[in-house]
């Protein structure tokens, strides 16, 4: 029986080639745009899975009195965290200075995202080595594991056992390499190293020392909420009499005196499964993602699936009046519902598994597509994340399951009487209501892809709002010596050499440029209305506004002729109008001078509104930022100057770069937003168009006799046109609200944002009215020039 149920199925299908055709396609591009999305919301949902610990394993972080709160902590709390039974092991990274140089064999090479570490680090975070052994990489001073990527890069391949690396006059031994894991982390490195010495504690360390990022695997029953309290101990025992060995606290100052001045600084655990997604903290090892972003996108594969499945189940249903007389011989010769019921369920998921095979492959091939356009969104696959192939499989046959089951109860619910006489059978279960089915699916399908058109539209007209907004300096044509202080001491003798150039307008020097982000260390201050609020620093020499091209709009900026500007303030004009409020030059804020005030740039992230920036004069280190143009003979002429100086190869950027990436990440989001988008319209479209022809297939009678009694070939386009109309006008009163709900979600991120004119949704509207006349009016158009005499020969 399974074998002639699969006849006929295969039989089916061929009879009607273009509709066939329509179906499994659309159902393989939906199921396939599905897979990939999905793809990318398992990668992105996904981090710190790889460690068997994970559930277990936490970072501590440090929240200021401020109530900013950083992502690091004091190197002291990992060794005084053996004094806990909660915790099962613990660990540190501490980021390795970029100003130091890695040599093998006498070639430089740049540090980028070493960090030194401790032996306890595989305990805590259960890598798995290429080369090398797991139990003793670490145990030994001086030694080193690398990734991979490090070790190609290094050294040409991957083997690199007992090989050397010195940093700065410290040699260090390869004691192995770490296999690429399926599952991401935030724990971005791509060299570990043990110092010669462990480090060890030090009570002055607890309050200024270098940032260490510490993690504990916590026993097994033991809560966050129960190390918490811990961490809080701690900080009455280890980090307040640290406070008072190292800043100049009167006597007699105790624990309770500090906490009733809300200068209390504390610890908290957070777990590592929230630190890519949901963390706001500051020096985070790795920039998180979106978790707005990642969900949308999960909608959005949904929003495909359902658009697929509704296609599958319109043109099931549509075909059945094909499928009535034979279904009328199976009863009169004694086939029961149950069996007709298999039958058709052996045809829809024949079907199904037939589109899901091909989207499997469809996959694969457009992953490496979707990763050539958008560098490398996904980087992953089904072939290297085979864990997700099962539930994909289990999507499908669940689809498959699901969309069948309304066509096969629906064809095998007639009388064999009726179907061999080819009779419509009102009521609920009668193609009238089938009729009415499709008409809902129909909607439905229009509703969604309108949603997905204009909230492209938003999203691209919010691209374009954050590309042409006005940052305020001139960010264009300037060069960025990123690691000035490599050089020391020449440090200076490097920036004279450099203005003396004649191509070069200006060089400054600042300790952050734009677009790197705000500072980790905000200082907490009060308006003069006592609302407290965060202003952020920065420092630089006296031609870091020149350089920038920022306008000062009060007072003047830094001189190197006057001492006493060591001791002076700029603020830009949100700072002055916060803490000082009219004519602030000349005024005294925490006992520093105002000499000056600048206009408002953009300092961070555009999605952030511009905050109060106070600047300071230090000409010492930081970046140089050189205004001049940048061709290729002037960049090697001050490539030239820095080997002068330094051995080390030369770092450096465009100033440029830094909102570029910003808006590179917001535009890859939109950019893939409206490829998906379009893949959901596409699917409609072939589903509307596959309605199309079988409504003219089933009306070509009435349009031959139509002709003959006169009517012309717009009136017959009009007649299949204007059955979804309707529909469309139907679908935009369900999208608009839906749409206006959704754009308003996801503008919530922004501080400067587009508004909701009602243009936009009018043309949303014309878009998907448009589509929907183009998809028919080919079939229509067909079936209005058909000669009568071929559909009506037969009567």
């Amino acid at each position: 029986m399974w074998r002639h149920f699969l006849k006929l199925a295969i039989r089916n299908i061929s009879r009607k080639g273009l509709f066939s055709l329509l179906n499994i396609g659309g159902l393989c591009i939906g199921l396939a745009s599905f897979m990939v999305i999905m793809l990318y919301v398992f990668q992105e949902s996904n981090y710190e899975k790889g460690f068997s610990k994970e559930a277990r394993t936490y970072r501590l972080y440090t929240q200021m009195f401020d109530g900013s709160a950083m992502a690091t902590s004091s190197s002291n709390l990992q060794i005084v965290m053996e004094e806990l039974s909660e915790v099962e092991s613990s660990t540190s990274m501490t980021r390795v200075p970029p100003l130091k140089t890695l040599t093998i064999r006498e070639k430089s090479h740049s540090v980028e995202n070493y960090f030194f570490t401790d032996n306890n680090f595989l305990k805590v975070f259960d890598y798995q080595f290429s080369v090398g052994n797991k139990e003793l990489a670490l145990n030994s001073p001086y030694s080193a594991i690398l990734t991979e990527d490090e070790a190609f890069r290094l050294f040409g391949k991957k083997d690199v056992l007992n090989e050397s690396i010195t940093l700065d006059k410290e040699q260090y031994v390869v004691t192995g390499v770490l296999k690429p894991t399926i599952f991401k982390s935030h724990l971005e490195f791509e060299a570990l190293l043990i110092k010669g010495t462990p480090v060890k504690y030090d009570i002055k360390r607890w309050v200024g020392g270098g940032p260490t990022y510490t993690y504990v695997t916590l026993g097994r029953n033991v809560t966050a909420d129960q190390l918490n309290s811990r961490l809080d101990e701690m900080v009455e025992k280890y980090y307040f009499p640290g406070l008072k060995a190292v800043l100049p606290i009167r006597e007699g100052f105790t624990f309770e005196d500090w906490i009733t001045r809300g200068n209390i600084v504390r610890s908290y655990a957070q777990p590592i499964g929230d630190i890519y997604l949901k963390s706001n903290l500051t020096i985070e090892i790795k920039s998180g993602g979106n978790r707005k972003t990642v969900m949308t996108f999960a909608l959005i594969a949904v929003i495909i699936l359902v658009i697929s499945c509704a296609n599958f189940i319109n043109l099931s249903t549509a075909r059945a009046s094909d499928r009535a007389k034979e279904l009328g011989v199976r009863k009169v010769i004694g086939s029961t519902r149950k069996v007709i019921v298999t039958q058709l369920l052996i045809e829809s998921m024949g079907v199904v598994v037939c589109a899901g095979i091909l989207a499997l492959g469809l996959t694969e091939l457009s992953l490496k597509i979707v990763n050539g356009l958008f560098d490398g969104f996904i980087s992953i696959s089904l072939i290297s994340t085979p864990v997700v192939i099962l539930p994909l499989i289990a999507i499908i046959l669940i689809v498959g399951l699901v969309s069948g089951l309304y066509p096969a109860f629906y064809l095998s619910s007639f009388k064999a009487t009726s179907l061999l006489k080819g009779q419509r059978v009102r009521g609920f279960k009668g193609a009238g209501a089938a009729q009415i089915f499709r008409n809902l699916l129909v909607i439905v399908q229009f509703s969604l892809s309108a949603i997905l058109i204009i909230g492209a539209i938003f999203i691209s007209g919010q691209l374009r709002l954050l590309r042409n907004i006005d940052l305020g300096f001139e960010e264009q044509d300037v060069l960025v010596v990123e690691d000035l202080y490599k050089l020391g001491n020449q440090a200076s003798s490097f920036v004279q050499e450099v203005r003396k150039k004649g191509f070069v307008r200006e060089a400054g020097i600042l300790n952050r440029l734009p677009g790197e982000g705000g500072s980790p260390f905000k200082r907490n201050m009060s308006s003069s209305d006592g609302q407290q609020f965060s202003v952020d620093e920065i420092s630089g020499d006296t031609e870091m506004f020149n350089a920038l091209g920022v306008e000062l709009i009060a007072g003047r900026t830094f001189s190197d002729s006057l001492t006493t500007d060591k001791n002076k303030l700029v603020l830009n004009e949100t700072a002055a109008a916060l803490l000082v409020g009219a004519m602030p030059v000349g005024q005294m804020l925490r006992g520093q001078e105002i000499i000056g005030v600048v206009k408002d740039f953009h300092f961070e992230s555009l999605r952030n509104r511009i905050g109060p920036v106070i600047f300071k004069f230090n000409s010492r280190y930081g970046k140089l930022a050189i205004k001049m143009p940048l061709n290729p003979e002037n960049i090697q002429s001050i490539e030239e100057t820095w080997n002068q100086f330094s051995q080390a190869p030369l770092n450096r950027s465009f100033l440029q770069d830094n909102y570029d990436r910003i808006l590179a990440t917001e535009s890859r989001i939109g950019n893939v937003f409206g490829l998906f988008t379009g893949l959901a319209i596409f699917i409609s479209c072939l589903g509307i168009y596959g309605l199309t022809l079988f409504a003219a297939d089933q009306r070509a009678k009435e349009f031959g006799i139509r002709k003959v009694l006169g009517a012309n070939v717009s009136n017959i386009i009009r007649l299949l046109i204007a059955n979804f109309f309707g529909l469309v006008g139907i679908a935009l009163l369900v999208a608009v609200p839906v749409s206006i709900w959704g754009i308003n979600k996801w503008l919530e991120d922004f501080a400067y944002r587009i508004d909701l004119d009602v243009f936009t949704f009018i043309f949303g509207a014309l878009i998907i009215t448009l589509i929907v006349i183009l998809t028919v009016f080919h079939q229509s158009y067909k079936s209005a020039v058909r000669n009568p005499v071929e559909t009506l020969k037969s009567e």
